[in-house]
């Protein structure tokens, strides 16, 4: 028979990773579980929305709800195998995702920048192959200081472009708290910020003295990326049902109650046990 392989040999990989990963489902099953639900509820939505093929802002927002989705998915298979630092980094990405989804559900003239920042955004990729390859040209033979003047023509043109941030983004979506607190710590886990990499590699008494350094397992607490994740889905949700006036308020804060409870709960356990 062969030999079951071990997370010190094969990491994330490994075999042994399953039985910790079945171990961890029945640990959070109520969790898991309200994810499938929400992920079947929020395709459901998806399939229902009847956008007009020439509304940018119904098409935009129907695409980047499908981005959520597809996040959402990724995150909960990542929580499963009892990856929750890489699941930290697609839930930044569902932020920044949502963000945009939720400030073009609000406004049209947010939509329309959204739509026309590609503008910008192409001209300063081409300005960047200009620097390292001046003779470079395009499929048309255009070299590439026609086709930064015909950009700067359509961006003046248009006049609607401007460099989208994220926190331009998170303001005009009303998601500055989300922002300035649950997006800035997950920035640490994406930039390998010093703080996060010891938290999840580093074994040590202090500062100054380290044990050891792996790869390790982190599950501490898990159930507050869950909360986050599920937070976020419920809000892509509401702004979805908003724009296309689908009438499903009362499931969608049918949701938000479950994980409310549930989250509830298992803090008043974690300070029970601790206590």
């Amino acid at each position: 028979m062969d030999k079951i392989s071990k997370f010190s040999e094969e990491g994330f990989l490994s075999e042994a990773m399953l039985k910790s990963s079945k171990e961890f489902g029945q640990q959070y099953y109520e969790w898991f579980s309200l994810g499938l639900d929400i992920n079947k509820f929020s395709i459901g939505q998806s399939q229902a929305i009847a956008y007009h093929p020439d509304n940018r802002q119904e098409c935009m927002a129907s695409a980047l709800f499908l981005r959520t989705i597809s996040l959402f998915e990724g995150i909960i298979i990542l929580l499963e195998r009892c990856m929750t630092n890489e699941a930290k980094i697609l839930l930044r990405a569902l932020m920044e995702t949502l963000f945009t989804l939720r400030a073009i559900t609000l406004e049209t003239k947010v939509a329309e920048e959204y739509y026309q920042s590609n503008l910008k955004l192409k001209r300063k990729i081409l300005v960047s192959f200009k620097k390292l390859s001046p003779n470079l040209v395009d499929s048309l033979g255009k070299d590439l200081n026609e086709k930064i003047i015909e950009l700067d023509n359509l961006i003046d043109k248009n006049n609607k472009t401007g460099d989208l941030s994220v926190l331009y983004l998170a303001r005009k979506a009303n998601l500055l708290d989300f922002y300035t607190t649950a997006y800035a710590v997950l920035s640490w886990t994406v930039h390998s910020n010093i703080l996060d990499v010891g938290a999840a590699h580093m074994n040590g008494q202090n500062d100054t003295y380290i044990d050891s350094i792996q790869l390790k397992v982190q599950v501490e607490e898990v159930e507050k990326w869950f909360m986050s994740t599920f937070e976020c889905m419920v809000i892509a949700m509401n702004a979805i049902n908003d724009l296309f006036k689908g009438q499903l308020e009362q499931d969608i804060v049918g949701y938000e109650n479950r994980y409310k409870a549930l989250y509830q709960s298992f803090r008043l356990k974690r300070t029970t046990n601790t206590g």
